[in-house]
Parts: structure tokens; C-alpha cells; sequence
């Protein structure tokens, strides 16, 4: 993975993160546990991008 495509895949995760923490104090019933499924897969991404570039950049 290019170092642009990780600040891209960087930036897409936070945003991502950062409406579905958003979105998570006025969720209920199943909509919260749908939220949290969201936010652990947008942090794996996270961790993927991560580990990617730093992998490619070596």
C-alpha cells in the first residue's frame, strides 16, 4: 500500500470512527450493538491501514 493510499484509508477510518462514537450515546436496542459492530470493524480497518504502510514502507 502506497503511503497515499494509507493517509486516504487513514482519514476515511477516522471520519468513520469518529460519527459512528457520534451517533453511539443516542442508540438503542439493536441500533447500539450495529454501532459497535461498526466501530470494532472501523478500527480493524484502522489497524490494517496502519500495519500496511508501515509493512510497505520497510
Amino acid at each position: 500500500m502506497t503511503p497515499e493510499q494509507g493517509r486516504a484509508g487513514y482519514a476515511l477510518a477516522l471520519i468513520i470512527l469518529f460519527l459512528a462514537l457520534f451517533a453511539l450515546p443516542y442508540a438503542q436496542g439493536a441500533s447500539f450493538y450495529l454501532d459497535v459492530i461498526v466501530i470494532l470493524m472501523d478500527l480493524a480497518f484502522l489497524a490494517a491501514v496502519v500495519l500496511l504502510v508501515k509493512r510497505s514502507s520497510r
